[in-house]
């Protein structure tokens, strides 16, 4: 075993192994993120002409399109669940 002496002066008993252990684990690179692609799926659709006109006054307060839409489906998928 070896010993080790922490930066307040206590002694701990640590093995090397799971020294290594630790370093591996802060040293590992953070696990990649998935592209925007892997992670959506384009579509076009066709919307009646007062919906789109909601979704354009809706797009102008500073909401994106597609999370109105993801939102909306969400709520749609929430409340037939529900039935």
């Amino acid at each position: 075993m070896k010993y080790w002496k922490g930066w307040d002066g206590i002694v701990l008993n640590k093995s090397l192994s799971e020294s290594k252990k630790r370093l591996d684990a802060i040293n590992q690179a953070p696990a990649k993120q998935r592209s925007f692609e892997d992670r959506h799926r384009r579509i076009t659709l066709y919307l009646e002409n007062d919906v789109y006109a909601d979704l354009q006054l809706l797009r102008g307060s500073g909401t994106s399109q597609s999370q109105i839409v993801n939102d909306a489906l969400k709520a749609h998928m929430s409340t037939l669940s529900k039935l």
